[in-house]
């Protein structure tokens, strides 16, 4: 499954997006990545069917800028 991406004015991505059947969906990573402009993951999101989801661990984690 390919991501719907966006990026930054600088080039790097800003944000990855997996949709499956019109909902935010994967099973084998987070559904959504948000990136610092750096290039560094600010957070990621977990999603099953458009509802923040994951079987293991927390659905949201969060990452400091570095």
């Amino acid at each position: 499954m390919k991501p719907k991406v966006t990026h930054w004015p600088n080039g790097n991505i800003q944000l990855e997006e997996y949709w499956q059947n019109g909902q935010r969906h994967r099973l084998d990573g987070p559904a959504i990545i948000y990136y610092y402009k750096n290039g560094n993951i600010q957070r990621e999101v977990y999603s099953q069917n458009s509802l923040t989801h994951k079987e293991n661990g927390p659905a949201k984690i969060e990452y400091q800028k570095y």
